[in-house]
């Protein structure tokens, strides 16, 4: 998640694809493989940001509308001081989205989900569980050239499925749910 992050941002700076590649290899301990999966990931979530932007600059204008319609049927004075603050927000996010697709950039990203930056910027989060939760991913894509992807094979030694993650007959024991540990089993290694 770190590596992706970084990616993402020299993305967002238009740095070359070899500069980026070099980038992150010299500060992840990383092989190439990873980091350009990395690479692939961030360029992929900027694009969903960037076609998803007018989609929710579209969302909110129906919802300031359908706040209006409301506001203009109450009499309740409560209820109308409510309204006119829930459309205040509303108008600030158009604003924002506005000026986004105005420039054509895209709104910040927070790896590891904006929910656990938030707990951890209250305190409610260690530093390290935050840190675990952006770094516990495993991506694994596979090239037929190459039988499987080189860095995670799944192999079975011994009746029992182990995996060996980039050096090769390090083996650990099957930590996986018992669905997929069945479909697992069905196949032939």
């Amino acid at each position: 998640m770190l590596c992706q992050a970084k990616a993402s941002s020299l993305l967002i700076e238009d740095a070359s694809l070899q500069s980026i590649m070099q980038t992150l290899q010299d500060r992840f301990p990383l092989n190439w493989r990873y980091c350009e999966h990395a690479v692939r990931d961030a360029k992929a979530q900027l694009q969903s940001q960037r076609e998803l932007l007018p989609l929710y600059f579209k969302d909110i204008k129906d919802r300031i509308r359908c706040v209006e319609r409301k506001l203009a049927k109450v009499r309740s004075e409560k209820k109308r001081e409510s309204l006119k603050r829930q459309l205040a927000k509303l108008e600030k996010r158009e604003r924002f989205y506005e000026r986004h697709i105005q420039d054509g950039t895209i709104p910040k990203v927070a790896f590891g989900g904006t929910r656990s930056l938030e707990a951890l910027m209250k305190g409610r989060l260690p530093r390290e569980g935050w840190r675990e939760l952006r770094n516990n991913q495993l991506y694994s894509i596979g090239q037929a050239n190459q039988k499987g992807n080189a860095n995670l094979r799944i192999v079975k030694m011994a009746e029992a499925p182990l995996a060996s993650p980039c050096i090769p007959r390090a083996p650990f024991p099957n930590c996986m749910r018992n669905a997929l540990s069945n479909q697992l089993s069905r196949w032939r290694f």
